[in-house]
């Protein structure tokens, strides 16, 4: 049940209905653990912004096009799992938020880039696309982080 919502949730997405996609992922959020699921307690899920914008600065320095191919394919899947923590996250600031100012809109940005970035067929080409890649991934990690930081200061 759970992997038919995030394939419903993805194509409300690529439709541009993120009211859809929101249900969706909050349906997945509540659904009762599977047996021999090992979910993380409320305290344990607590978002290490601090850590993932320090993974996502690893592939925006200068340097990162020395990055070796297996260090970046771990970068990147480290990147779609920090989006798949934070668009829930910044989902649920945003519910508690008025829908009338630029801090919601910034983060309604931020969630509808970063589930496009998810949507996107990683490269099987060179490693300077697979490069190119995993940078979209970490700035829609940077964009996400900003937008949770902000939603949670204008409380």
């Amino acid at each position: 049940m759970c992997a038919a919502l995030a394939e419903q949730s993805a194509e409300a997405v690529a439709r541009g209905d993120h009211a859809k996609a929101t249900r969706c992922n909050a349906e997945i959020r509540n659904h009762p653990p599977h047996p021999g699921d090992r979910r993380m307690s409320p305290a344990a899920a607590q978002l290490d912004i601090q850590a993932m914008r320090a993974d996502a600065q690893l592939l925006l320095t200068p340097d990162a096009d020395a990055t070796p191919e297996d260090g970046l394919s771990e970068l990147t899947l480290r990147m779609r799992g920090h989006i798949m923590r934070l668009t829930p996250a910044v989902e649920d600031a945003m519910a508690a938020h008025p829908h009338n100012d630029d801090v919601w809109a910034n983060a309604l940005g931020s969630v509808t880039r970063a589930g496009f970035r998810l949507l996107e067929e990683p490269p099987n080409g060179s490693l300077t696309q697979a490069i190119a890649y995993a940078q979209r991934l970490a700035r829609a990690v940077i964009a996400l982080t900003d937008a949770l930081t902000a939603l949670k200061a204008a409380r």
